[in-house]
């Protein structure tokens, strides 16, 4: 590994740390990371090195950004000691400009998701997710719907760089990149607030009404708040990795009231010229 790195890369005399997916390369009081892709992110690369939220990405000597190593892909990262995730950073989205954007699209993967992890269940003899199964189906299917009789109302600009999903982890990973609409962000910013961070609903309504409502479709991103990728990812991690997700299930569900109500008062707080979602109003707090 030193010697391909020293090759590819121009190291002198790298300290390497290894990880399970990833090498940390440390020389010259910089600290670097050679992580591990599983899909070719070139085309969004030149876009994550012009915003200094995201590690820059550095060419091996062939002028590539993708270096195979043992049968696998990596990216050489540049990386910083900032770790904490800038609410800033969501906010201040830079506009990248692509000829359409496919939020659209969100409909399709999102019945495809519902679809496969639907399937999974039925095979699955894990008890705590059989019994989460149906809820989450119908929050996923929820989303799915009101996104669908609502999309004549939507307003979408020119694409915006986003992440996939947030949290402290893959947050300035450019392979957590996407070029979609900026209310993906926002959602996906809130949902790590609320299931990761705890913040309460007063903090997450601060962050809020920071926003410039003009600026933002109020649709696509509850529509995305209402879609369970938390849920949904956790299934699929253990569908491909079989790793024991029964807790974190059990820690999700204890949250299913409390998030409830939030959807409720957003509804209230974005809309009023559009229907209720009787599943959200009725379930526990008429």
């Amino acid at each position: 590994m030193k010697s391909l790195l020293m090759f590819n890369y121009g190291f002198m005399n790298p300290v390497i740390t290894k990880t399970e997916n990833a090498i940390y390369i440390k020389e010259d009081r910089k600290l670097y990371m050679f992580y591990k892709i599983n899909s070719d992110i070139n085309s969004i690369i030149k876009y994550t090195n012009e915003d200094n939220s995201f590690y820059k990405s550095i060419k091996n000597k062939d002028k590539n950004y993708i270096t195979r190593y043992k049968n696998d892909f990596y990216i050489l990262y540049k990386i910083d000691n900032n770790y904490n995730i800038l609410e800033s950073e969501i906010i201040n989205k830079k506009k990248i400009e692509v000829e359409k954007n496919d939020y659209i699209d969100w409909i399709d993967l999102w019945q495809q998701k519902v679809d496969k992890i639907d399937e999974f269940i039925d095979k699955s003899e894990e008890g705590i997710i059989r019994e989460t199964k149906d809820y989450y189906i119908g929050l996923g299917e929820t989303a799915i719907d009101f996104l669908i009789y609502n999309r004549d109302k939507i307003k979408v600009d020119k694409g915006y760089l986003c992440r996939k999903r947030i949290d402290k982890k893959n947050f300035r990973l450019p392979n957590n990149a996407i070029i979609d609409c900026k209310e993906r962000e926002i959602a996906e910013y809130i949902k790590y607030n609320f299931f990761k961070e705890n913040k309460s609903e007063e903090e997450i309504f601060t962050f809020l009404k920071k926003l410039n409502n003009k600026d933002y479709d109020h649709i696509l991103i509850y529509s995305r708040l209402l879609f369970p990728t938390y849920y949904f990812d956790l299934l699929e991690e253990y569908l491909n990795n079989k790793r024991n997700i029964n807790e974190e299930i059990k820690k999700m569900a204890k949250k299913i009231n409390s998030y409830e109500l939030f959807l409720k008062k957003l509804f209230i707080y974005y809309f009023s010229s559009i229907n209720n979602i009787e599943w959200i109003n009725n379930n526990y707090y008429n």
